[in-house]
């Protein structure tokens, strides 16, 4: 696979070490294999494309601590009125001629957008490869849907409707359906312009897993870039300060808080015992199905990690919900600690919530 020089879309899923993995990438766009090929980290937009030091620059003016392409959709399909799309033709020719250069030199460009997972996944997919042109490399990380749907909550769900929390219950019943991994890959393996389907774990540090899989060193700094949870005092501290997140995306002051140590940690959790025994139930054959999907060992951990298949490998005997009363009480301490943190990193801060 190391010789492969078909472009690598890394698709996702989301939630599943897909900022890490961008971060990383931005950090170090450009790298070359143990087999001497070259990678370049581009970055995809409707009228432009970013490489290089032109990521690192702008990286430092956004507030997500990285950048990542645009979805497929937004690039190169324009949607009609009556709801049917209709091909950018400018920005497929510039993708294109970026492509063949690319080839032409013996470099391989990698494209990250974890969106692209469950459009690329559906009816636009095959169209959308036909217009890039060329097959492609597709890389998807997953991870047990009871894990996710109670990460995507904090990072998500609890957003959607900014400035005003979204209803838990409201909200579950289609995140319990959106991470059938299964269904997103059988239809990704229908389509001819993939030319390797590459499916793993996202256990431990994804952004190792990446460029061991593409035969590269990991960058140094890896150990270092992988997206942990917020502790359940500083999301509590985020929805305190709405200033400090402009929405759903804007990760840069949720990065720096959950590299803080802080005492007592306590993570997160939504999910009740029976809410969790409904997602293994609603997805157990699915997973059976999920592992002919996976290399070999990759298959096994699969088999060995019970948070796939057993309820009570999961402790549900706290659950913040958000609605409570005292769920927005804060220690002022710890506070305190936040606020003179992100002061140090040049946000600015009030001395009181």
């Amino acid at each position: 696979m190391d010789r492969n020089l078909d472009p690598i879309l890394h698709i996702g899923a989301p939630k599943c070490g897909s900022s890490s993995l961008q971060r990383a990438l931005s950090l170090r766009p450009t790298f070359t294999s143990r087999a001497g090929v070259t990678y370049r980290y581009i970055v995809l937009r409707r009228e432009q494309i970013l490489g290089g030091l032109a990521i690192k620059l702008i990286m430092k003016t956004t507030r997500r601590a990285y950048l990542q392409s645009a979805r497929f959709d937004e690039i190169i399909l324009t949607q009609n009125q009556d709801g049917s799309w209709h091909p950018n033709a400018r920005s497929i020719a510039r993708i294109r001629k970026l492509f063949a250069q690319m080839r032409a030199r013996n470099e391989v460009p990698i494209i990250s957008n974890e969106g692209n997972f469950s459009l690329l996944s559906r009816h636009l997919g095959p169209e959308i490869f036909q217009h890039l042109g060329l097959k492609c490399q597709v890389f998807v990380y997953v991870r047990p849907q009871v894990e996710w749907i109670n990460s995507a909550w904090w990072q998500w769900g609890l957003w959607e409707e900014f400035p005003y929390q979204k209803d838990f219950s409201a909200w579950f019943p289609a995140a319990r359906e959106g991470c059938n991994w299964l269904k997103r890959l059988k239809n990704l393996r229908e389509i001819d312009q993939i030319s390797n389907l590459n499916v793993a774990l996202a256990n431990g540090n994804v952004v190792a897993q990446f460029f061991e899989a593409i035969g590269c060193d990991a960058p140094v700094e890896a150990a270092e870039i992988e997206n942990r949870s917020l502790d359940i005092s500083a999301i509590k501290f985020l929805l305190n300060n709405r200033g400090l997140r402009k929405d759903i995306h804007d990760s840069k002051a949720a990065l720096i808080l959950a590299k803080l140590k802080v005492e007592n940690s306590e993570k997160p959790w939504c999910l009740s015992a029976n809410q969790v025994q409904s997602i293994i139930r609603h997805h157990l054959q699915h997973n059976k199905a999920l592992l002919e999907f996976l290399a070999k060992d990759q298959a096994e951990r699969m088999r060995a990690d019970p948070h796939w298949w057993q309820a009570d490998s999961y402790n549900t005997a706290r659950v913040h919900k958000v609605g409570a009363p005292d769920f927005l009480h804060e220690d002022d301490a710890q506070s305190a600690f936040y606020r003179a943190e992100l002061r140090k990193r040049g946000f600015k801060m009030r001395a009181s919530a």
